[in-house]
């Protein structure tokens, strides 16, 4: 689902975006806001702002990209990925180090928890295949935390979307310390909440609207530009469509679009079609990709971060449970694609649409 992905990633602020308030349909009420339990496209869209795992997607490229590690490095037989952690702090201010990312994986294969996505980490990280169904230890398990800045998996084989696929929110690092203090059903609720994203949930009207703002102790916060986000609970398109035209709704995303009036709405000049792959265009005057980093070592078997702009509403709205299809470095193709057993690959949709209120500034496709 990457197209969508960098569809609203490319249509916001560039570098030069005055901070502001965004307001977006998302559809459906989310049945939770807990990463291990989501499995909706509207519930990822909130989760994506509220916590980030190692690696993120660029939003150019779609290939992954250093997110809460800054960098790693692959074994030579490109099964052990070391990630060194950014010094960074959970949105209540305690240090999240490694072992918090080891806990939030654990807590995801735990069998109580019931995790949809669980067989992601089962089938791609040593040991925990038989964890997850009963069969093996937690310390079977291969992943660890030698330290407090580092952590270190080793998957079944070498997996070429390996990165890619850390970007999915079954990935994410959530604070399992709130778990434990609240109660799997309260800590996701405002007044207990705690997160590692670049926002922080601010209020949840159940069947209205969550709205989440800006997280002053995310580790890229200089760089966040909008001030908070609305997500807007709205069923139905037609409703939907009529509060965009009244300047109630900043962006309406393809499920939101009523089928019955998209003759009508093909005319209108904010109206954006997106085939496929198609690459995203800014609006003329945009200084560059508002989440976005440029090209740069995610592939390899090294990676160092590179500074953003607002990259940050990628998450938001970005990234998707439907991880992207991850293409192969050139000449590591037959090595890379060897052993190991595939997690499941959902099929991507061919085609998306929005309509976005034109604004100073703003990317556009």
């Amino acid at each position: 689902m990457i197209q969508i992905r960098a569809c609203i990633l490319a249509l916001l602020a560039a570098l030069s975006l005055p901070a502001q308030d965004f307001v977006f349909n998302n559809g459906a009420e989310p049945l939770s806001l807990d990463p291990a339990l989501i499995t909706g496209i509207p519930e990822s869209r909130i989760s994506y702002a509220l916590f980030e795992g190692l690696t993120v997607n660029d939003a150019r490229t779609a290939l992954p990209v250093p997110g809460l590690a800054s960098s790693w490095t692959v074994s030579r037989d490109l099964r052990t990925y070391t990630f060194r952690l950014r010094e960074t702090t959970w949105s209540d201010g305690t240090p999240l180090v490694a072992q918090d990312v080891v806990d939030a994986w654990m807590r995801v294969l735990d069998p109580k928890t019931g995790a949809p996505y669980a067989y992601l980490l089962g089938d791609s990280i040593e040991g925990a295949d038989a964890y997850l169904k009963g069969r093996g230890p937690a310390s079977g398990v291969k992943i660890q935390a030698p330290d407090r800045r580092t952590f270190v998996v080793t998957f079944v084989g070498p997996l070429p979307y390996a990165l890619a696929m850390l970007a999915h929110s079954a990935f994410v690092v959530t604070p399992t310390f709130a778990v434990n203090r609240f109660g799997p059903g309260q800590w996701t609720k405002p007044a207990h909440f705690v997160g590692n994203g670049p926002y922080v949930l601010k209020t949840w009207r159940p069947q209205d609207q969550i709205v989440v703002v800006k997280n002053p102790r995310y580790w890229d916060a200089a760089n966040i530009k909008l001030h908070s986000i609305t997500y807007l609970t709205i069923e139905d398109p037609n409703v939907a469509f009529d509060k965009y035209l009244a300047g109630e709704i900043d962006y309406v995303t393809d499920d939101s679009i009523p089928v019955g009036r998209i003759d009508e709405i093909r005319l209108r000049p904010d109206y954006h079609h997106q085939p496929g792959q198609e690459a995203v265009r800014r609006r003329a005057g945009a200084q560059g990709p508002v989440h976005g980093r440029g090209p740069g070592g995610a592939g390899a078997p090294r990676a160092q971060g590179r500074g953003r702009g607002d990259q940050r509403l990628r998450a938001a709205h970005g990234r998707l449970p439907d991880r992207p299809r991850q293409r192969l470095r050139p000449g590591a193709g037959a090595e890379a694609a060897r052993p190991g057993r595939l997690p499941r690959r959902p099929r991507l949709p061919p085609v998306h649409l929005h309509l976005q209120h034109q604004r100073p500034a703003q990317a556009h496709l």
